[in-house]
C-alpha cells in the first residue's frame, strides 16, 4: 500500500501586479505629501495669549497704499480654545465711497487645543480719502456655558489719488493724459498647477496599474498560494471522489446538472492539487489560458480537458440535456485525464509502501 506523501509547502511569491500596485501606492503617497505639504501633518499651534480663551482681529492685507478701484482684502480671524462657540459678526460699510464687493465662505481650521475661523472680504474704494472699517463685536459662549463678548477694533484704509496734488480742477483737465496701458497679467498661482499635475499623475498610475493587471493576471502571474498540506497524492483523491459520484445515482434520477457540476469540481480540484493552481476560483476560459501559458499539460491533455470543461459548461449553464452515453463519456474522459497526468511514483516509494 502506498504511504501518504509528506507535507508539501508551496512557495509564497509576489506576482507582478502586486509589486506594481505596491510601487504605485508609494508614488501616490509621496505625491500627496508633496502637494499637501506639512500643513495637514503638523498643524500650527493655536498660540492664544496666556489667560485668554478667545481672540479676534480684523486686518487688511497688504496694508497699502491703495488707489481708486483697487481690490482690498480684509480678513476677520477668530481663534478659540475647545468648547467655545461663537457667532461671527457681519462687516458693514458706513460710507458709499468704500464698498464690499464680495464676502467669502467661512473657513474653519482645527488646531491642537482649539480652532481658527476666518472670513475674507473683498473691498474697493471709489474716492480718495481715509476710511475706517467699523469695530466689531464677537459674542461667544464658554465651555462652562457663560456668555461673553469681545470687541474687535476696526482698521483704517487710505485710498490715494493718482492725480498730482495742489492743482485745481481746471489745471487737472488741462493735463495731457497718458495712453491707456494694456491689461496686466495676474501673478501665477502655482498651487493649481501642482494639483493638476498630481491629478494627472494619479490617473496615469491607475491606468498603468489596470494595464499591468490585465496583462499579467491571471495569464502569466504565478498563483499566490498559502501553505497547504497534502496528505495523499492528488490522483487518489480524484479517483475516490469519482467512484463516490458513480454511486450517488444522479444519472438514474436524471439530475444531469448536479452530476456534471460535481464531475467538473472533481477535475478542477485534482488540477489544483496536482499543479498548484487555483482552478476552483477561475472561469473556464481563465483556467484554460493559464494551463496553456504555463505548459502544465501536454497538448493532447489540453485538448481533452478543453472538450470536457466546455461540455460541462453547456449542461451547467446553458441547460443542455445530454444523453446517458454522453455523461458516461464525460466520466471516462475525466478518469483518463487523471490517469494519464497523475504524479509518477518512484520505485523506492512503492517498495516502502
Amino acid at each position: 500500500m502506498q504511504q501518504p506523501k509528506e507535507v508539501m509547502k508551496k512557495k509564497l511569491k509576489l506576482s507582478i501586479p502586486v509589486l506594481s500596485l505596491v510601487i504605485i501606492a508609494g508614488i501616490v503617497l509621496l505625491t500627496l505629501l508633496g502637494v499637501l505639504g506639512v500643513r495637514y501633518l503638523v498643524p500650527k499651534p493655536l498660540s492664544l495669549p496666556a489667560g485668554k480663551d478667545l481672540e479676534a482681529m480684523l486686518q487688511i492685507t497688504p496694508t497699502g497704499p491703495y488707489h481708486v478701484g483697487d481690490l482690498i482684502t480684509a480678513t476677520l480671524e477668530v481663534k478659540a480654545t475647545k468648547g467655545i462657540t461663537c457667532r461671527l459678526p457681519e462687516l458693514t460699510m458706513e460710507s458709499g465711497a468704500l464698498i464690499i464687493k464680495e464676502k467669502g465662505e467661512i473657513e474653519t481650521e482645527n488646531r491642537p487645543g482649539g480652532w481658527v475661523k476666518t472670513v475674507p472680504y473683498l473691498l474697493t474704494g471709489w474716492e480718495a480719502g481715509t476710511y475706517s472699517l467699523p469695530d466689531l463685536t464677537v459674542d461667544y459662549q464658554t465651555a462652562s456655558g457663560g456668555k461673553k463678548s469681545l470687541r474687535v477694533p476696526g482698521v483704517k484704509i487710505t485710498i490715494a489719488s493718482v492725480l498730482p496734488k495742489g492743482k485745481s480742477k481746471e489745471e487737472l483737465l488741462a493735463l495731457n493724459p497718458k495712453d491707456i496701458k494694456g491689461p496686466v497679467g495676474l501673478p501665477p498661482r502655482y498651487q493649481f498647477l501642482w494639483w493638476f499635475l498630481a491629478g494627472a499623475a494619479l490617473i496615469g498610475l491607475v491606468v498603468l496599474a489596470t494595464l499591468l493587471i490585465r496583462k499579467y493576471w491571471p495569464k502569466k502571474a504565478e498563483a499566490i498560494l498559502e501553505e497547504t498540506t497534502i496528505v495523499e497524492p492528488a490522483h487518489l483523491i480524484a479517483f475516490r471522489r469519482l467512484e463516490a459520484l458513480q454511486k450517488a445515482g444522479y444519472l438514474d434520477q436524471g439530475d444531469f446538472k448536479t452530476y456534471y457540476s460535481e464531475l467538473s469540481e472533481i477535475i478542477r480540484e485534482y488540477m489544483e492539487n496536482r499543479f498548484q493552481v487555483r482552478a476552483l476560483e477561475m472561469t473556464t476560459e481563465e483556467f484554460l489560458v493559464y494551463l496553456t501559458g504555463n505548459n502544465c499539460l501536454e497538448r493532447p491533455h489540453q485538448l481533452l480537458l478543453t472538450e470536457f470543461l466546455k461540455s460541462s459548461d453547456l449542461v451547467k449553464f446553458a441547460k443542455y440535456l445530454p444523453l446517458i452515453q454522453e455523461a458516461d463519456r464525460a466520466y471516462g474522459m475525466s478518469r483518463r485525464l487523471v490517469e494519464e497526468t497523475k504524479e509518477k511514483v518512484s520505485k523506492d516509494e512503492t517498495e516502502n509502501g
